[in-house]
């Protein structure tokens, strides 16, 4: 999967459906920057388990469980500045 780079300021959000995913579990990560962002989290849902999400100091998020073959992504911050790019979503 590959995406250009997202810019969110304020409150927002950005996300992409990656879909013929093989069942299995996956790592997703990214590259971050940001500027005085809170809140900010990697996220992953609509893979058949529950919603899973990491704070993006760490940019990873292990352990999604691929069941239906899709996977939304995506990154979000509640305020000031944030870049990412680079997803990946890597079987382990």
């Amino acid at each position: 999967m590959y995406v250009e780079a997202w810019k969110l300021a304020d409150s927002a959000s950005v996300e992409q459906q990656v879909t013929d995913v093989p069942r299995g579990t996956y790592t997703l990560s990214a590259w971050v920057k940001g500027s005085g962002a809170s809140g900010a989290k990697l996220y992953a849902k609509g893979f058949g388990g529950s919603d899973a999400s990491a704070s993006l100091a760490n940019a990873t998020l292990p352990g999604i469980a691929v069941s239906n073959g899709k996977c939304q992504v995506g990154a979000s911050t509640t305020a000031g500045s944030l870049t990412v790019d680079d997803f990946a979503l890597v079987m382990e």
